[in-house]
Formats: C-alpha cells, sequence, structure tokens
C-alpha cells in the first residue's frame, strides 16, 4: 500500500505501547461496521512490525456526509504499528512514503507508561510532517480499558476477552510445566492480583488532591521510572549515537504526554474508558465515537 491508494479509501494510523489493545480494537470495530466480510480478522497477540485492517465502515445513517461526493460508505485501512518503537528512523515502516488522513493514539487506563509514552509517538509522527502541523492528519486519544469498572458486577465474568484468552493458551498449550515455571506464574499471578487491587490509573497521577499513600505511590512510581529512562537513554546513545531520538533525557509526565497530543493544532478527538472486554459495551460506549472521527476525515 502507497500514498497511491483509491480516494474511497481513508489511511488510518494506529499506534501505541505494547499491550494497549490495539489489535483488539481493530477487531471490535472489524465485527462492529464490515457488512461484507465472513469472519474476523485471525490476528492476535502482540504485532510485530505492522498490521493492516481494512474495514468497510458503515455509519448506519448516523451522521452526515463532510463531502458528498465521497462514496458514502468507504473504505478505511486502519494501520497497526508495533509498540515496540525502533530507535532508527524508518525502521518499521515506510511512513515517509504513506498519508495518512487521520491518526489514533491508544493508551491503557491502568497502564501509566502507556500513556507516557505516547509523547515519543507523537514527536517521532511530527518529525515526518503526519501531526503537529497544518493541513496535517486529525487526531484521537483513546484510553482503553480491559477490565471492567470497580463494582461492575454484571462485567465481571467477562474480565478477559475471549481472543486473548484463546492467543494465552494457544501461545502456553504446548510448553512443558516445570516446578520452576509454576513458581514464576504463582509469583506472576500474585503481583497481577496486587496490582488489580490497587488499581492505580493514568488519573490518579493527574489528580491534585490525593491522599499521602496515594501521592507517595506516584512520588515513589516516578523516581523509579525516571531511573529507568536514564538507563534506557544511555543505552540509546552508547548503541546509537547523540543523534537518536527516542528516548528523551527528561522522562516526561502523564500530563504533559497527555496535553501534547490533545493540543495538536488540528484539534484532538478524546474518548475515555474505551471497553475492549465486551463486544457490546464496546459498541454502546466508543463506536459512535470512533465512526465520528472517521467522518470527520472524508
Amino acid at each position: 500500500m502507497t500514498a497511491s491508494v483509491s480516494s474511497d479509501t481513508i489511511c488510518v494510523l494506529v499506534v501505541g505501547k505494547t499491550g494497549v489493545g490495539k489489535t483488539l480494537f481493530l477487531q471490535r470495530l472489524f465485527r462492529s461496521t464490515a457488512r461484507y466480510a465472513k469472519k474476523a480478522p485471525m490476528a492476535c497477540g502482540h504485532t510485530v512490525g505492522f498490521n493492516v485492517e481494512v474495514v468497510a465502515v458503515d455509519c448506519g445513517g448516523r451522521f452526515e456526509p463532510v463531502n458528498p461526493v465521497v462514496n458514502e460508505n468507504p473504505y478505511v485501512a486502519f494501520v497497526e504499528i508495533g509498540g515496540n518503537r525502533h530507535f532508527v528512523s524508518d525502521g518499521q515502516f515506510p511512513l515517509s512514503l504513506m498519508t495518512f488522513q487521520g491518526v489514533i493514539f491508544l493508551y491503557d487506563r491502568y497502564n501509566v507508561d502507556s500513556a507516557m509514552d505516547l509523547v515519543y509517538w507523537y514527536e517521532h509522527l511530527r518529525g515526518y510532517g503526519i501531526v503537529g502541523a497544518e493541513g496535517g492528519a486529525k487526531v484521537m486519544l483513546i484510553e482503553t480499558t480491559h477490565i471492567p469498572a470497580a463494582g461492575d458486577a454484571s462485567s465481571m465474568a467477562r474480565m478477559v476477552p475471549d481472543e486473548l484468552v484463546g492467543a494465552y493458551l494457544q501461545e502456553n498449550a504446548k510448553k512443558p510445566t516445570t516446578l520452576l515455571r509454576n513458581i514464576f506464574l504463582s509469583a506472576r499471578s500474585m503481583g497481577m492480583w496486587f496490582v488489580r487491587t490497587t488499581r492505580f490509573s493514568v488519573a490518579d497521577f493527574q489528580v491534585q488532591q490525593q491522599s499521602f499513600a496515594s501521592r507517595f505511590a506516584v512520588a515513589l512510581y516516578y523516581v523509579l521510572a525516571t531511573i529507568g529512562n536514564l538507563v534506557l537513554y544511555v543505552m540509546a546513545i552508547t548503541l546509537f549515537g547523540p543523534g537518536q531520538r527516542s528516548v528523551s533525557f527528561y522522562y516526561p509526565s502523564v500530563t504533559k504526554a497527555l496535553k501534547t497530543i490533545e493540543d495538536d493544532i488540528s484539534g484532538t478527538l478524546t474518548l475515555k474508558e474505551c471497553p475492549l472486554y465486551d463486544q457490546q459495551l464496546f459498541e454502546a460506549a466508543a463506536l459512535d465515537s470512533v465512526l465520528r472521527f472517521v467522518q470527520s476525515l472524508r
């Protein structure tokens, strides 16, 4: 696919840190809007390199066409780039050869790193002139959730999407079970249980009025994250020289990272708490916003 695609096709770039749910988001969207496909896309697990899903979007008469000349049901090519950014320019995907009408930034509500990492993605894409310039691509910022809100008993039984369960079982079915592996899995389960019980979200890092325990946890997280970022920065300089741009010396805050994207010159459509753990909830809470964004690109 190059920049010379059909005029009826809209190209949307989908970026975000590994694990935020980019592939699952496209699967939910595919199942909600595709009219002619016989089956859903089979992509599962983490995306390595890139993944392209072409969806025949049907807005169902929800919105009036911005440009009546354009086909009322154009195809939308969602280009998902793997979350592990390369330090070298153009290492994963020929961004300089593509023309994008829109860019969707995704971060996980309960993964603070994924929100901070978006500022790197934004600067990377701005270097190609895709965002942050007059006439650039329009931007959408989506906060994903993989687990239901606390107290939502109706969804607790479906906390893990079937797609992720299938990918996990497929990956681990043939792995031998040893004592060391069982100990590791038990420790990981305990860690995940602790994370679920504390449930610190991205919003907790933006609220000024917090309890002492919350402020201490946030401050400790920033200290550890800054140390880790400095180590990564030194490694990047050592391996790729001082000209590398994928890691900044200064570790961005959550507020600054999200504000950078929300203040894009083309305007940003923001969607909070996009539920990926259930198809029906996704269609009820997020589909209209996504289709409205796609409609604005015509």
